[in-house]
């Protein structure tokens, strides 16, 4: 992405120029960005959630326009087909949109047509402004797809669209609103904007909801949205994420469910979500400080929003942590345990492959799994430890890399080892865990050499000492001392969020994170070394 000096556009009969005042960071610009959207082909200014001052006027445009704050429907419809004519351009056969078939609301200045246009009201913060495009998503989802009965309602997804969507639910004047969504943080937005509940999965959810509103769009979302419905209750999917998805008819039909599938919002509803917004009904908080175009790594993201990790170990220690640091960073996380959320032993290859099978696409691959035992020197290990500690610490990841092999090339993806520096020096941790972890650090080098070519960046990341429950199989616990100088998981997920967001064009192989008071390069063999002085 760059920033460049272009030549203001002229406007054309029908079309004013309007000054883009605050413009809107979409997930599918993001994926744009990321090369992960067909219909955004560089070169390309993006943004279609904007707003701003109409500067100058076309041929055949009413004059009153001209000096006018307006917030911009960026889609074009033909203006002639029986659907723009009755207000549902969304509809149009031949339809564009602003950011995506011709420059959008992230330059300076835009060309549009005169009907795009809606007046804000006066002192209206251009933010809002902004706000007016994705809200109105959510306003046209509830309007065309939630029944006139619907007492209570799910929303799948607490992103943008699906805190559009819940706030819509609620000005609809539904009794029970209930949000799920993965990540802690949208979690406690979504029920500061109101949400009457709002879970982590839908374990406490029973079935018998009226509306669910698939804001998140995975093939895992929409089986969810159907398996919560009451009889002759509605599933509304606007998340576009999977384009293919199996359903249980037989059980949609014997329900006497509705689908329905709703797709941006019609002239009234940007109308409508322009009103609210301006008298102050809706909103997503606190708005952001507008940033110049110059602040590039302020806002646009060596970004992992929108891509698709998987994190074996992801319910506790180290994998638990990347997983809250992914999805912090707008990844959508599978955790992969034998406790879940994913339930998966990784020593299960069938499972494995199952499990991956599942997906349409897969970005990143953590392997963060990990075991070991008490019993650990050489004359305690027996055949079964010995197996199990290779087949939890070296086979899972390999049946894991060898099942996403295929969708990591496809989507130049990245694979993340935790390893550990007892790989590389001699010391307490045993020579069964030292010899998986030995042949972890070297799978990732072999295959980092034979996927380079592929775009598929491998890398290891080798921490020394960390306070995890895997310290509890130490044959003794360290002293409270030692622990409370060692690393933690938070620190190494951090490590890994700093190899994944790295330019494509740079990786790195092998990562050594250690704690600085505890050990040095040299200085990790050590079971208990005391921490250095803390001036």
């Amino acid at each position: 992405m760059t920033i460049e000096e272009l030549p203001e556009p002229r406007p054309n009969q029908g079309e004013v120029v309007v000054r883009s005042e605050a413009a809107g960071i979409c997930g599918s610009e993001v994926e744009g960005y990321l090369g992960m959207m067909a219909n955004r082909v560089p070169p390309l200014i993006m943004g279609h959630e904007f707003a701003g001052t109409v500067e100058a006027i076309g041929e055949g445009v009413d004059e009153s326009w001209l000096g006018k704050r307006v917030a911009v429907n960026p889609i074009i419809g033909c203006g002639k087909c029986p659907y723009c004519t009755s207000g549902r351009r969304n509809q149009c056969p031949d339809r564009r949109l602003v950011g995506v078939a011709v420059p959008g609301g992230f330059a300076g200045y835009v060309a549009v047509p005169e009907r795009c246009l809606y007046e804000m009201p006066a002192g209206m913060d251009a933010r809002l402004g902004a706000l007016v495009e994705p809200l109105a998503n959510g306003i046209h989802a509830i309007r065309k797809g939630s029944p006139e009965w619907a007492s209570s309602a799910v929303v799948i997804g607490a992103g943008t669209i699906g805190l559009a969507c819940m706030q819509a639910a609620l000005l609809r004047g539904i009794e029970k609103v209930t949000v799920i969504e993965r990540h802690p943080a949208r979690r406690d937005h979504a029920l500061r904007l109101g949400s009457h509940e709002a879970f982590g999965d839908a374990e406490q959810i029973r079935s018998g909801v009226d509306v669910v509103i698939d804001a998140a769009g995975t093939e895992a979302t929409r089986l969810l949205a159907v398996d919560l419905l009451s009889p002759a209750g509605t599933a509304v999917f606007i998340g576009m994420h999977s384009d293919e998805t199996v359903l249980p008819w037989r059980r949609v039909i014997r329900g006497n469910h509705t689908i329905r599938g709703v797709f941006a919002y019609e002239d009234a509803d940007f109308q409508r979500s322009l009103d609210l917004l301006a008298e102050g009904r809706v909103g997503i908080g606190e708005l952001k400080e507008v940033l110049p175009l110059t602040s590039r790594s302020s806002w646009v993201p060596e970004s992992l929003e929108g891509k698709v990790a998987i994190v074996t170990g992801g319910s506790s220690g180290i994998g638990a942590a990347i997983v809250q640091r992914l999805e912090g960073a707008g990844a959508v996380c599978h955790a992969v345990s034998r406790h879940g959320p994913v339930k998966i032993d990784v020593t299960d290859q069938s499972a494995v492959q199952r499990f991956v099978s599942s997906l349409e696409r897969v970005d990143i691959l953590v392997c963060a799994a990990g075991d070991n035992v008490k019993k650990r020197r050489l004359d305690e290990i027996t055949p079964e430890v010995w197996d199990r500690m290779l087949a939890v610490n070296l086979s899972g990841a390999f049946y894991f890399i060898g099942a996403c092999l295929a969708k990591l090339r496809q989507a130049r993806g990245d694979v993340v080892l935790i390893s550990s520096v007892s790989a590389q020096w001699p010391d307490g941790s045993g020579p069964a865990y030292q010899a998986s972890k030995a042949g972890l650090t070297a799978l990732g080098r072999a295959a980092g050499l034979d996927e380079h070519s592929h775009g598929v960046r491998f890398s290891v990341i080798n921490p020394g000492l960390v306070d995890t429950p895997i310290l509890l199989k130490r044959p003794s616990p360290p002293p409270p001392e030692v622990t409370a100088a060692m690393l933690r998981p938070e620190d190494v997920a951090e490590a890994c969020l700093f190899l994944l967001s790295l330019p494509r064009r740079a990786h790195i192989p092998d990562l050594t994170i250690l704690p600085t008071r505890l050990q040095a390069l040299g200085k990790t063999s050590i079971p208990n070394p005391q921490p250095a002085p803390d001036k």
